[in-house]
């Protein structure tokens, strides 16, 4: 009994370790393919992708993680009036600073890319966001 129970054990962990190390993979993937796209969508030289990449990448993370703070604590519709209103006053001070850090990494931006590139960082994020939800949906539906 104990041996089948051991055999159980190592295979639940076994299944969750390679859940965890495919959904890391999936989103390694989808990294990649974020790069990818929005340097073509930028036409971005590999001097400009040098310089673009690390900046990019600190602005996405500091912005993940400004996003993650906000995110309450319990479900919305548990919450008294008092505590909805204290997050949607959270939610909307975490957006003037998210606005205020944009500004300055893309002030640092224009340092390496011209403007014109620059401008079409947002619909060039737009555009991958949509496309990846096409692909979600076909792998979806087969």
């Amino acid at each position: 009994m104990r041996i089948q129970l051991s055999i159980i054990g190592i295979c639940l962990i076994a299944f969750s370790t390679l859940t965890q190390a495919q959904k890391q993979a999936n989103m390694e993937r989808v990294k990649s393919q974020r790069v990818a796209y929005i340097t073509n969508a930028l036409a971005l030289t590999s001097t400009e992708s040098e310089k673009f990449w690390p900046i990019y990448m600190e602005f996405t993370q500091k912005e993940k993680q400004m996003r993650k703070e906000i995110a309450p604590d319990q479900p919305f519709d548990q919450m008294t009036e008092t505590e909805a209103n204290a997050l949607i006053n959270k939610v909307l001070d975490s957006e003037v600073k998210v606005a205020e850090m944009k500004k300055s990494y893309y002030r640092d931006l224009l340092k390496y890319i011209p403007a014109v590139k620059l401008a079409k960082l947002d619909k060039a994020e737009r555009d991958f966001k949509k496309e990846l939800i096409k692909a979600i949906g076909k792998r979806k539906g087969k």
